[in-house]
């Protein structure tokens, strides 16, 4: 669907009231009527973009340019460049996608801006357009042809400046030798009012797609093709790739943490588990629960770890540490504030190797009617199966060590009276023990693994 009316695209006008802000000069170009352009010359590629270069300013910019697109409009006003591009049947008034190419001259001497800061600040000025609907998620930040480089997506479900549609950006920054410049791949949808859940999948490979982008120096008479940038040996943009789950092992299952590391304070208490293999949920004290999901394996400070991204609020972002990692110390950032803090560290952890298990009450595998199958319904809680199919439920009560092994005890929801303990994985023992309020712990059974 095309979306008619004349609305220019949000991200360019953000970037330029950005630019224009930090120079102080120039008028917004956002409410000039843009001019045609023929296509400029390209590159011909085997693959499904063409490559695409240009001096901007004082470098060559290159990347792969998306086939099928055809240049609209371009405008220089002082320090700051734009050149838009649609696809092919679509015009600068009425369209689906656009590729904005902009140029900030000599901004890289400011010595407090980053391609990430430049990124948020964009993200602050975008927000405040769509406050109840906007939603951001960062895909890169690292080294993009051997210069500073930062990628976000971010979306608006309805605002101003894109009336009767949604409009959601992928935005590449990337900091030269004296210019910033960006790459932009934007879309429209239909209208939302709340905000838009970002396939962070499908943005990455338009990132991929775009690369590698890269800066080269402007030789002195060279003309279009610019042979220099393309024979140049310049490093190629980090491919950017889509979250892995966790590898298989000693998994941790649930933990409880502070907030501010202050236990005396039972409003600060999150008790967290896991969902799946890679995603989780935090519970607060008033019964609010919050999904996390799986963002990325990082290290941060020495310690490995994975990045999860709160699902309602995807600006907010938290570091927990691989299990054997040696910390227990979870840390919190956002799109405002990219500085890892610590939130809080891990109490009442519960480590489980296994997802299920069998056992025989008295080890006696030679009757059928004391087999038990264990499995495990979410970090917090285990299933207790017979053979008749009936179900009992067990939940988790805290880490204890007996007679010199480690484990876990949990609590019998239809009988609170009795109490079975796991011993960890790792520990040495696969044998199980119970008690109830009238007798010490013995001997239950021993772990078979399914």
């Amino acid at each position: 669907m095309v979306f008619p009316r004349f609305v220019r695209v949000l991200v360019s006008c953000i970037v330029f009231g950005l630019i224009l802000s930090i120079f102080s000069a120039g008028p917004s170009l956002c409410a000039e009527k843009p001019t045609a352009l023929a296509p400029g010359p390209t590159l011909p590629d085997t693959s499904a973009t063409i490559r695409w270069i240009a001096p901007i300013y004082g470098q060559l910019l290159s990347f792969s340019f998306p086939q099928g697109f055809k240049h609209a409009y371009e405008k220089v006003n002082g320090p700051s460049y734009i050149q838009e591009s649609v696809p092919e049947g679509e015009t600068i008034d009425n369209w689906t996608q656009m590729i904005t190419i902009t140029g900030a001259h000599g901004l890289a001497s400011k010595p407090d801006l980053s391609p990430q800061k430049f990124a948020q600040n964009m993200a602050g000025r975008i927000k405040g357009r769509c406050p109840n609907s906007f939603s951001t998620v960062s895909v890169f930040d690292g080294q993009i042809g051997g210069y500073d480089g930062f990628a976000a997506v971010m979306s608006c479900g309805t605002s101003p400046l894109t009336t009767g549609h949604s409009e959601s950006f992928l935005v590449t920054v990337i900091k030269g030798d004296s210019d910033y410049y960006t790459v932009q791949w934007a879309e429209r949808a239909e209208l939302s009012s709340t905000p838009i859940t970002i396939d962070t999948a499908r943005w990455l490979d338009r990132f991929n797609r775009l690369g590698p982008i890269t800066l080269c120096q402007i030789v002195p008479g060279e003309a279009a093709p610019y042979p220099s940038c393309v024979d140049s040996n310049v490093q190629p943009a980090r491919t950017a790739t889509a979250p892995q789950q966790q590898t298989p092992g000693q998994d941790l299952q649930s933990f409880t943490i502070y907030s501010g590391n202050n236990p005396s304070d039972a409003s600060g208490k999150r008790l967290w588990w896991r969902i799946n293999g890679s995603d989780w949920q935090e519970t607060s004290p008033n019964g609010n629960v919050t999904t996390m999901k799986f963002v990325e394996k990082i290290v941060v400070n020495g310690v490995s770890g994975s990045v999860l991204r709160k699902t309602d609020d995807t600006t907010q972002e938290l570091f927990l540490p691989d299990n054997g990692s040696g910390s227990g110390q979870i840390l919190s950032r956002s799109f405002a504030r990219p500085s890892w803090i610590s939130l809080g560290v891990m109490s009442d952890a519960v480590i489980q190797c296994r997802q299920s298990f069998t056992f025989f009450n008295g080890n006696n595998s030679s009757d059928a009617s004391s087999k038990r199958l264990w499995k495990m319904a979410d970090g917090l809680t285990w299933q207790e199966i017979y053979p008749n199919g009936y179900v009992t439920t067990l939940k988790f009560v805290g880490q204890i060590a007996i007679n010199g092994v480690n484990g876990s005890v949990w609590k019998k929801t239809d009988d609170t009276a009795q109490e079975v303990f796991l011993p960890d994985c790792g520990s040495g023992s696969v044998r199980m023990l119970w008690h109830s309020s009238t007798r010490p712990w013995a001997p239950s059974g021993d772990i078979r693994e399914n």
